[in-house]
């Protein structure tokens, strides 16, 4: 099996005058995260998450989009800011997502060297379980097919453009970690998987 990569970008900032526009069109009263307030946005298919101190200075952002009729928050932006950083407070967001929310978690195929680390090092220390979706077969990847997913790791993060398949994997954080048996990738595997659960990027790989 071939199992090719997310796309490399270089590292992205986003701008905290951006976030200030949009904390103005926030509503607060949804909580709060460790001592942060959660700060909530939604316009038509798009979702912002902003958290701030006591003070409300900005601490950090996580912008969704809302696929699959709402099931799936696919991750577009996360930025956290000093003197912030470094308290995880972007993976602490997704727990809150689906916690309160009960949304499933998927990322971009798109991704910085900041959102690489995330997935692969600071979710899993967290203890989550970050699996890897392949948007064309739709089977999901895990450590029960070592060797797949692997590979999969070893090869998802090249920049080569001309590589046709390099938007062809995403991850994933089911809403219950729960992921159904038919959809994990296994050796000698007969059935396929149950379509339709999570986005396929299917218009932005053409």
């Amino acid at each position: 099996m071939k199992i090719n990569e997310i796309l490399r970008i270089s590292s992205q900032e986003f701008p905290i005058r951006n976030v200030k526009q949009l904390l103005s069109m926030t509503k607060d009263g949804y909580g709060f995260i460790k001592n942060f307030t959660v700060n909530y946005l939604e316009q038509e298919d798009e979702r912002v998450i902003i958290l701030t101190d006591e003070n409300k200075n900005i601490a950090a952002y996580v912008g969704f989009i809302s696929r699959m009729n709402g099931k799936v928050w696919q991750v577009k932006n996360l930025q956290t800011y000093a003197p912030y950083k470094g308290q995880h407070l972007g993976a602490e967001i997704f727990a809150w997502v689906k916690r309160e929310f009960k949304k499933s978690i998927q990322s971009d195929i798109e991704q910085s060297p900041g959102a690489e680390i995330l997935w692969t090092k600071t979710l899993p220390e967290l203890g989550f379980d970050p699996k890897i979706f392949d948007c064309e077969t739709q089977y999901i990847l895990d450590k029960s097919n070592p060797k797949a997913y692997e590979n999969a790791l070893d090869k998802m993060y090249k920049t080569d453009d001309n590589d046709s398949e390099k938007y062809r994997y995403t991850w994933i954080l089911e809403k219950n970690d729960c992921y159904s048996s038919h959809n994990i990738l296994k050796e000698n595997q007969l059935l396929l998987p149950y379509i339709g659960f999570w986005y396929t990027f299917e218009d932005e790989r053409k």
